[in-house]
């Protein structure tokens, strides 16, 4: 049995494998909060923590800084965590009482410092605490960069571009909106149950949820669930993805009975979705490159009760020959540095080099340069990303078009209303707030005849 731990040290396991071990937050507070089997209320006071120090990493160390004698990088690492959970609670956090947030820390610190690093917890937190209304930040904007780096918590790579491509003002809603809590999104599997009565069947059991109005298969939660336990799961009436990635297969529309390829599958929420859209009636082969991401694929069909898809471990650039001009419908998500989703990756603007977004840049055009080839004339092939980069988007397309003058775009707007009718979409967060979209790109291209 797990040692039963307070939910701030709950919170404080998992910041440390996220710093020691490099592990990812989302996927060290899933298994953590498994392992603790704490209430609602702590698994969602954890969650909160963990994402607010992550997003918030930065800023907290400027505050600590203001506060030490001494550089960061000299303090104990569980201490310097410990005091970016006390000081993101004392300045993030209004319902928090300020003598709760740093007698917990001081406690924690017991555990891992001597009676000198035990006061030094005690004395910056308090410290902080009756002087955050005088903290210094850069001026906005005349100093637009240094701001959006401490204030905002971004990398100063990622800020240089959004100041490069938006002005000051969008630039910061942007880091704003990676800083807020994202709704929880799931797709209704309409195969077995429709969207009005999900809806319902929620709202008897007290669980209130909005209609996306971009996705006709979408809703949003009103509030964070455990996704496992809500009615209808075992009986797969519903899958977790977000909005935009739903508007991917929506984009592709494939129909009843044609031959599908999803190049790059796994997770398999679009594998599915395309699925779901040909009414189970057709062919879908979902390639990826983990095994283990196969069978995760395969097990969510297998709940959805979708049976079309065959989903196998290859690599999309290097496909049997059979797939040769064999698509009706091809969908290539490709890999990307996923700058679209920090919202729901608290820790992802961390790990992110910016070496990696021109080699990822590259790799996305090796795939589909093997897509075009595998997409029969007539048939539809689109391409997407979950990030904001000029070059895993627009110019991967603009390449791709002048490669491969037989593609031509199509209309995104006869698919999905309200979208642009040019053919290709950058959705960016902070313009669709309504339903807090993710940063996502697609563009929709067809073979000619």
């Amino acid at each position: 049995m797990a040692e039963k731990k307070s939910a701030r040290a709950v919170a404080l396991t998992v910041l440390l494998q996220v710093e020691k071990e490099q592990a990812y937050a989302n996927l060290a507070l899933q298994k953590e909060l498994k392992a603790r089997k704490l209430n609602k209320l702590d698994n969602a006071f954890v969650t909160r923590l963990v994402y607010g120090v992550e997003q918030n990493k930065s800023y907290l160390d400027h505050i600590l800084s203001g506060f030490l004698q001494k550089p960061l990088s000299e303090l104990p690492l569980p201490i310097l965590l410990i005091l970016r959970l006390g000081i993101y609670q004392l300045v993030c956090l209004d319902k928090i009482p300020a003598h709760a947030a740093i007698n917990e820390c001081v406690k924690l610190a017991k555990k891992y410092g001597h009676p000198g690093i035990i006061r030094l917890v005690n004395g910056v937190l308090r410290n902080v605490e009756r002087k955050k209304g005088k903290i210094e930040l850069p001026l906005w904007p005349k100093q637009a960069e240094d701001y959006l780096v401490l204030k905002e918590s971004h990398p100063r790579f990622l800020v240089r571009r959004l100041l490069a491509e938006l002005d000051p003002e969008e630039a910061l809603a942007f880091c704003c909106s990676n800083n807020e809590p994202a709704p929880v999104a799931v797709r209704v599997n309409t195969l077995r149950i429709s969207r009005e009565d999900l809806v319902t069947l929620w709202q008897e059991k007290g669980i209130p949820t909005q209609k996306s109005s971009w996705s006709k298969d979408g809703l949003l939660l009103a509030k964070s669930a455990a996704i496992k336990e809500l009615p209808g799961y075992q009986e797969g009436f519903f899958t977790i993805q977000d909005i935009s990635s739903q508007l991917a297969a929506l984009a592709l529309n494939p129909q009843e009975g044609s031959q599908v390829l999803d190049l790059c599958a796994a997770p398999g929420g679009k594998s599915t979705h395309m699925a779901q859209l040909m009414h189970n009636k057709g062919q879908i082969y979902a390639f990826d490159v983990y095994e283990h991401k196969i069978k995760l694929l395969e097990e969510n069909a297998r709940r959805l009760g979708i049976d079309v898809i065959k989903a196998q471990k290859n690599d999309a650039r290097h496909l049997p020959k059979q797939f040769q001009g064999w698509a009706d419908y091809c969908l290539v998500d490709l890999p990307c540095s996923g700058l679209g989703v920090l919202s729901r990756r608290a820790d992802l603007r961390w790990h992110v080099q910016e070496e990696a977004i021109g080699q990822l840049a590259q790799l996305g055009r090796q795939i589909l340069q093997a897509a075009a080839g595998y997409v029969k004339p007539g048939g539809i092939l689109l391409m997407s990303t979950c990030t904001i980069t000029l070059e895993e988007n627009h110019l991967n397309l603009k390449w791709f078009l002048q490669q491969f003058p037989e593609f031509d775009l199509c209309s995104l707007n006869e698919q999905i209303p309200n979208a642009p009718e040019e053919g290709f979409w950058q959705i960016w967060p902070q313009r669709e707030k309504k339903e807090h979209l993710d940063g996502f790109f697609m563009a929709r291209l067809r073979k000619n005849e």
